[in-house]
C-alpha cells in the first residue's frame, strides 16, 4: 500500500504536468492559421496616392491530420487528382508522417480548387482534411526596388531590405485552431473546437517616391549598360529629413522569383551592405573638417608638386604634373591629391579622426534596412602616416554609399548629420505611427558648411564636375574616381569606380544625391561616368519639384 500510494503521488502530483501534456497532445489537434502579411507602399508627390509595391495573393493550402483520417484509400483516391499527385504517392506521404502533423499536401491552390476540395471532403465524409488560406507575396511592379524591398521566403519570413527589417511588424501573429479528438485521433462531433483568430501584419508606407524611383532605375540601367559597367547605384535623399526618395541599384533580381537565383550575393543591397573606397569624392569631408577647425579657408594658398613621398611610398596627383600655386577651392576643383595630403597634415591624426567619426564613417548609419554594413576605418592608433595621407583623398578607407550620401547631406543642411530612413508610416487604419526626423549630431558649423558648399559649386562650374551641372541652377558636388583594392594587395590597374556626390539647389537643397558606377569600360574618369548621370537625374528632379531656375 505504501508503494502504491507513493507511485500515485508521483504520477498524480509530481508528474502531473507531464502526463497532462501527454493527454492533451493525444486529444487536442492544433493547426496554425496564417496571418495576412502587411503591405508595402510607395508615395507619389503629385498624384497624392500610395502605390502598392508589395502585396499579397490569397491562395490556399490543404492540410491532412493523419490520425483523424477514417479511410486513407478513399481520401487518397478523391484528393490526389485535385492536387496533382497519384493516390499511392499521397498514401505513402500520410503513412510516413507522424500521427498528428504532416506538412501541407498542397499549396498555392486557387479559390475554386480550394472550394472543390472542401466539397469533395464533405460529400465523401473524408475526415482529417482541412483547407486554410495562405498569403503569398506579390510584386505588382516586378523588379522595381528589389534590393530595397527584399523578399519573403517560402516559410513566410522576410529576408533583406524592408521585408527583413520590418518582418515582425509586417508578419503579424498567426492564429491557432484547436480540435478535440478521441484516443484514436478521430474528431469528436460534440467536442470543443476553438479558434484563435490571426492578427494581420501592419502596412508600411515608405518615403520612396514612386516616380523618382522609376526614373532613377531607368537612368541608372541605361548608364550602366551604355558604359559597359559591372554595376551601379543611385540614391536620392531629402537632406533636411533623411527621407530616402529613391534607392536604385543595377543589376537586380525579381523578388517574386528569388528562388531562381543561384548567386545569393545578388540579394545584398549594394547601397547599404557593400563598402568601397570612395576616392576623391571623400575630399569634401577632409576639406570640411579643415574649414570647421579653422586650419584653412577657401582662399588659403599652397604650392603643390606632382607628387609627395611618405616613407617608402610616393603619391601622385591624377595628371602627374604639378598644379603649382593653388587656393583650397582650386585644389578641390582640380581634385589635387597632393593638396589634400597637405590639408590632412594640418589637421593632424586626432583631429582628422574626430571628423571621420563625427561624419559617421566606420559605423552603420542606422537606416531601417536589413543587412547594413559598417564600412572599414583603420583604428587611429594603427594608422600609419601613409594611411592618413591616402585617407585624405578617399583611398585606404572603405565606406558604404549610404554613409557617403549621409555625409554629403550633412554639408547640404548646414552641418547636421541626419539619419537616413525609408519608413514614412507604419500601421493600419487609424493606428499609424509616423517616422520622426533624427538629427544624429552637428558635425560642422553652418559657416563651415556654407564655405565647403561654395567650393563644391566651384567644382561643378569650373572643375571636374561640369557634366553634373544643370543650366539655370547652382549645383554643388564632387567627383571621385577610385582605385579598387585587390585581395592580393595593391590596386587594380585596369578598373575603377566612378562616383559623384552633390546637391541642388546649392543654397536651399531639395535633394542630395550619390551616383556610383562600378568598373565602367568605355570611360576613364568619374566626370565621364557618374557626373553626367547625376546631371541628368538632377535636371529631372528640379523639374519634378518645380524649382524655379536661378536657384
Amino acid at each position: 500500500m505504501v508503494v502504491l500510494i507513493l507511485r500515485l503521488f508521483q504520477k498524480q502530483i509530481i508528474q502531473h504536468g507531464y502526463y497532462q501534456a501527454q493527454a492533451e497532445s493525444q486529444h487536442v489537434v492544433k493547426q496554425t492559421i496564417p496571418a495576412q502579411r502587411g503591405k508595402v507602399y510607395f508615395q507619389d508627390l503629385y498624384e497624392k496616392q500610395n502605390y502598392p509595391i508589395a502585396t499579397n495573393n490569397t491562395l490556399y493550402q490543404v492540410m491532412v491530420v493523419p490520425n483523424q483520417v477514417n479511410d486513407i484509400i478513399a481520401l487518397a483516391n478523391h484528393l490526389a487528382p485535385m492536387i496533382g499527385k497519384t493516390a499511392s504517392e499521397l498514401v505513402n506521404e500520410i503513412q510516413a508522417s507522424g500521427p498528428y502533423y504532416m506538412p501541407p499536401v498542397a499549396k498555392k491552390l486557387s479559390h475554386d480548387d480550394a472550394e472543390k476540395i472542401k466539397n469533395i471532403a464533405k460529400d465523401n465524409n473524408l475526415e482529417g482534411v482541412y483547407v486554410f488560406p495562405e498569403y503569398w507575396r506579390d510584386h505588382p511592379e516586378g523588379y522595381m526596388a528589389a534590393h530595397l524591398l527584399g523578399f519573403v521566403d517560402a516559410e513566410g519570413v522576410g529576408r533583406y531590405g524592408v521585408e527583413g527589417f520590418y518582418n515582425t511588424e509586417l508578419a503579424g501573429q498567426e492564429g491557432r485552431l484547436f480540435t478535440e479528438s478521441d484516443i484514436m485521433g478521430r474528431p469528436i462531433t460534440v467536442g470543443e473546437r476553438n479558434m484563435l483568430a490571426p492578427e494581420d501584419g501592419k502596412d508600411v508606407t515608405l518615403t520612396i517616391d514612386h516616380t523618382v524611383q522609376f526614373m532613377a532605375e531607368q537612368k541608372l540601367k541605361a548608364t550602366v549598360e551604355k558604359q559597359g559597367a559591372e554595376s551601379g547605384a543611385l540614391i536620392v535623399m531629402d537632406p533636411k529629413t533623411g527621407d530616402i526618395l529613391a534607392m536604385a541599384s543595377y543589376p537586380t533580381y525579381d523578388p517574386g522569383n528569388y528562388e531562381k537565383e543561384t548567386n545569393y550575393d545578388i540579394f545584398n543591397n549594394p547601397v547599404v551592405a557593400k563598402a568601397y573606397e570612395p576616392g576623391s569624392v571623400f575630399k569634401i569631408v577632409t576639406m570640411a573638417a579643415a574649414l570647421d577647425s579653422g586650419k584653412i579657408q577657401p582662399e588659403t594658398e599652397g604650392n603643390f608638386g606632382a607628387s609627395v613621398t611618405i616613407g617608402d611610398h610616393t603619391i601622385w596627383n591624377s595628371i602627374k604634373s604639378a598644379y603649382g600655386k593653388e587656393t583650397m577651392t582650386q585644389a578641390l576643383e582640380n581634385s589635387d591629391n597632393i593638396a589634400l595630403v597637405w590639408v590632412s597634415n594640418l589637421l593632424g591624426r586626432n583631429l582628422f579622426y574626430k571628423y571621420i567619426n563625427d561624419f559617421g564613417f566606420g559605423v552603420p548609419t542606422g537606416i531601417d534596412l536589413d543587412g547594413e554594413a559598417s564600412g572599414e576605418v583603420k583604428k587611429m592608433n594603427e594608422a600609419l602616416e601613409i594611411d592618413l595621407a591616402t585617407m585624405a583623398f578617399g583611398q585606404g578607407i572603405a565606406v558604404t554609399p549610404i554613409q557617403m550620401l549621409a555625409a554629403a547631406g550633412a554639408i547640404a543642411n548646414g552641418g547636421k548629420l541626419v539619419q537616413p530612413h525609408v519608413m514614412a508610416e507604419i500601421g493600419n487604419d487609424d493606428n499609424k505611427i509616423s517616422h520622426k526626423t533624427k538629427i544624429v549630431r552637428q558635425v560642422i558649423s553652418p559657416s563651415a558648411a556654407e564655405k565647403i558648399t561654395q567650393m563644391m559649386i566651384s567644382v561643378v562650374e569650373r572643375g571636374h564636375g561640369k557634366a553634373a551641372a544643370v543650366k539655370g541652377y547652382r549645383v554643388a558636388g564632387k567627383t571621385g574616381t577610385a582605385q579598387i583594392p585587390l585581395s592580393t594587395g595593391g590596386y587594380d590597374k585596369y578598373a575603377n569606380i566612378g562616383s559623384f556626390a552633390g546637391f541642388a539647389p546649392a543654397e536651399d537643397p531639395k535633394f542630395v544625391m550619390l551616383v556610383k558606377i562600378d568598373k565602367p569600360k568605355n570611360v576613364a574618369w568619374a566626370e565621364e561616368s557618374a557626373a553626367p548621370l547625376f546631371g541628368d537625374m538632377a535636371k529631372f528632379l528640379l523639374d519634378y519639384y518645380q524649382v524655379a531656375p536661378g536657384s
